[in-house]
């Protein structure tokens, strides 16, 4: 099993007050957001996307939008 490493992201309250999200909520998006990114970049595979995302490979493939679709963002 692969060693897991903690990385903290600090946030004002105000953030999540304006996104109307607990703190264990936001911390989930910029983690999928992240590996959307990094698959779409080529610099992880999708197996490794999925693994950064904590769903199986076929999850992560059939939730992420289509490439160039920004609405993910918004």
């Amino acid at each position: 099993m692969a060693h897991l490493r903690t990385i903290t992201l600090e946030c004002a309250d105000e953030v999540l007050i304006s996104l109307k999200a607990s703190a264990e909520e936001f911390t989930q998006e910029p983690k999928m957001l992240g590996a959307v990114k990094l698959f779409e970049l080529g610099k992880l595979s999708s197996g490794r996307a999925a693994q950064l995302e904590g769903v199986s490979r076929a999850e992560f493939l059939l939730a992420k939008p289509p490439a160039g679709d920004s609405s993910i963002l918004r």
